[in-house]
C-alpha cells in the first residue's frame, strides 16, 4: 500500500504545481502570456510530457475541437 500512496502523493504534488502555474499564467496580461508561453514551449517541447502539451494547447486556444487539439499536438512532436 505505500507504494500507492507515495504515487497519489506524487500525481497530487504534480496537479498542485500545475495549478498554480496556471493561475500565475492566467493573471498575467494575454500578450506577456502568450509571448512567454509560445517561448518556453518551443524551448522545452521534447521535455514536455502529453498530459502538460494538452495544457499548453488549451491554455493558447479555449474553445476548441478534440481534432484541432490533436493537430496541434502531432505538430509538436
Amino acid at each position: 500500500m505505500n507504494n500507492y500512496d507515495n504515487k497519489i502523493k506524487k500525481l497530487e504534488d504534480e496537479i498542485k504545481n500545475l495549478d498554480e502555474r496556471v493561475t500565475k499564467l492566467e493573471n498575467k496580461p494575454k500578450s506577456e502570456v502568450d509571448s512567454s508561453l509560445e517561448m518556453n514551449v518551443a524551448k522545452n517541447l521534447k521535455n514536455l510530457k502529453t498530459p502538460n502539451l494538452v495544457i499548453i494547447c488549451l491554455k493558447i486556444e479555449s474553445n476548441q475541437t478534440f481534432d484541432k487539439m490533436k493537430k496541434t499536438l502531432k505538430k509538436w512532436e
